[in-house]
């Protein structure tokens, strides 16, 4: 092979690595505080005082929307078509949101007991309802398809939940 060629290999292979880690460094604030996000959702499950099968659905939901992302900054390189698009960063950050929402909810319904349990009822369903839309769309406008839970795991736990 011709110096030039080898070259040029070099220049492209390093110009890939210099983009991947431009496109990933500026992602890195955001995974980081998904992933704590992710571990204060587990944590509120360890220690949850009610709503055990409510909770579970929701940790377990986040837990594979972690992995999913962990599989995708892995990928980096095969989907960097996606990063570079700012609908991408929005997306994420709806998702940050999203987690936000569902933390608060975890936090909220692992604590209600007696009767006060059977007065929210409804409102806890339309919660559980609206975040879980919520988080199945961000899921879908990340690319996350393994996330995506299918329409028999969607049906057991919504029947749970009621």
């Amino acid at each position: 092979m011709s110096d030039s060629l080898s070259e040029y290999v070099m220049d492209t292979m390093t110009s890939t690595i210099k983009v991947t880690a431009e496109i990933m460094s500026s992602f890195v604030p955001i995974v980081a505080t998904i992933k704590i996000l992710v571990e204060d959702i587990y944590k509120i499950y360890l220690n949850v005082e009610c709503n055990k099968e409510l909770c579970l659905i929701m940790m377990d939901r986040v837990k594979t929307a972690e992995f999913a992302l962990e599989q995708m900054m892995l990928k980096s390189e095969e989907n960097k078509e996606y990063f570079y698009e700012n609908e991408y960063s929005l997306s994420l950050n709806k998702f940050v949101n999203v987690l936000k929402d569902i933390k608060n909810f975890v936090e909220k319904v692992s604590k209600i007991e007696g009767v006060r349990k059977f007065f929210e009822a409804n409102r806890i369903k339309q919660t559980y309802e609206k975040l879980t839309q919520e988080f199945d769309t961000c899921m879908k406008e990340l690319h996350f398809t393994i996330a995506i839970a299918n329409e028999n795991q969607r049906a057991k736990d919504a029947q749970k939940v009621d």
